[in-house]
């Protein structure tokens, strides 16, 4: 209403080409079929599918964003519109995403937070996500981008543990997984960080069929 005028709602509703449901304290205006979209979309020029992007994005950001779809949502339109966006805001959005099982949104999200500024956070969901639909190398290029950006402990230690995981469970390379962690573990001084990719490296060593350095490194 705000964006189109109430009497257009209204008209669009007796239409039929909109519902209008009640969900909570707040009123959902819907496409009546999918295709109705599809269409629009379709025949827009996309400068004006930019902007209203962009217009709906501002909208939906100055209702305070309190669902957890709202994040979503708005996080795609900012990116469909060609904004660079809020970093810490498209990083929640790529994690909730993939939470939901969106890959291909989480992966959208989390490029689009990687170039918005955002640091290992976003590689990390973002690598997660390349993996889990298969793209390995590509999650390790993501991961070993990464690396060198890493300030704190707890940065250091989930870039190199979602690294080596992809490396040796996914790539069959425990060798390179284990350099990655023993690297990493250099640069980390909280026991309980340090301790994290222990354990991961005790797991990578059994892997590769040592045994007794695998019962060493757990056991530090």
């Amino acid at each position: 209403e705000e964006l189109a005028s109430t009497a257009a709602t209204e008209d669009a509703e007796r239409l039929g080409l909109i519902t209008v449901n009640q969900s909570g304290r707040r009123s959902d205006a819907r496409l009546s079929h999918p295709l109705y979209g599809e269409v629009r979309r379709q025949h827009m020029p996309a400068a004006r599918l930019r902007r209203l992007r962009g217009a709906l994005a501002d909208a939906l950001a100055a209702t305070g964003t309190r669902r957890r779809e709202d994040l979503l949502t708005l996080a795609s339109w900012q990116v469909a519109a060609g904004r660079s966006g809020d970093p810490e805001t498209l990083v929640r959005a790529a994690k909730a995403a993939r939470a939901m099982f969106d890959l291909d949104l989480a992966i959208t999200l989390g490029t689009a937070a990687r170039e918005a500024g955002a640091g290992p956070e976003a590689a990390v969901v973002l690598g997660v996500s390349l993996f889990t639909q298969g793209r390995h190398e590509e999650a390790e290029t993501v991961f070993a981008d990464a690396t060198p950006q890493c300030q704190t402990d707890e940065e250091h230690q989930q870039v190199a543990g979602a690294r080596s995981y992809n490396l040796s469970i996914l790539m069959g390379e425990p060798e390179r997984a284990v350099a990655v962690i023993e690297a990493a573990i250099e640069k980390i001084a909280d026991p309980g960080e340090r301790n994290a990719l222990a354990g991961r490296a005790a797991l990578f060593n059994l892997f590769r069929g040592r045994a007794g350095q695998a019962v060493e490194e757990s056991q530090t």
